[in-house]
C-alpha cells in the first residue's frame, strides 16, 4: 500500500506500506524486481507498482518526485496478540527491504495501536483480514492509501 499523508510540519509524505501478522515474513524469495518492499521491488518494471496504485498521473509525478528527494518511507506493519491484546510493530525498512533495528514510525504508532485494540481474536491468534482491516483502517484516518501489488 502507499500512504500519503502529511507530516508535523504540514508537508505532503509517502510510505510504502507492507502488513504481516507476527508470523508472516516479507518473501525471502527474490521477484524479478527483488526482494519484496526493496527499493528495486517497489520501483520495478518502470514502477509499474507505483503506476497501478496510484492511477493518477500527478500522483504517480508527485511521489516519483518524492522518491528522487529520498522523502519516501517503507514501513513493516506487524501485528501480533499479547498479555497486552492485540498490538503492532511499526518498523523502517532500509532500501534492501529489510527491517532497520530500532526503528519506529510515529505517524502511525498510536493510531495503529489503538485499532488492532479492537481486532477480532479468534482461538488465541489476531486473524489476518483483523490484523489488514484493524491497521488499514487506524492508516486510513490520518492518510491518502493506495492498494499496491
Amino acid at each position: 500500500m502507499i500512504c500519503k499523508y502529511r507530516d508535523a510540519k504540514n508537508r505532503l509524505r509517502y510510505a510504502v506500506v507492507e502488513f504481516k501478522s507476527k508470523s508472516s515474513k516479507i518473501s525471502s524469495k527474490p521477484t524479478a524486481d527483488g526482494r519484496q518492499c526493496s527499493n528495486s521491488w517497489v520501483m520495478g518494471q518502470n514502477a509499474k507498482r507505483v503506476q497501478e496504485a496510484l492511477k493518477s498521473p500527478s500522483e504517480v509525478s508527485l511521489f516519483m518526485t518524492a522518491w528522487e528527494n529520498k522523502e519516501v518511507e517503507k514501513i513493516l506493519v506487524r501485528s501480533f496478540v499479547s498479555a497486552k491484546g492485540v498490538q503492532s510493530s511499526v518498523k523502517l525498512l532500509n532500501p534492501a527491504g529489510y527491517v532497520i533495528r530500532n526503528s519506529t514510525w510515529s505517524p502511525a504508532v498510536s493510531a495503529i495501536n489503538g485499532q488492532l485494540n479492537r481486532a477480532k481474536i479468534v482461538n488465541g491468534f489476531l486473524t489476518q483480514a483483523a490484523t489488514l482491516t484493524t491497521a488499514n483502517d487506524a492508516i486510513n484516518k490520518t492518510s491518502e492509501n493506495y492498494s499496491m501489488k
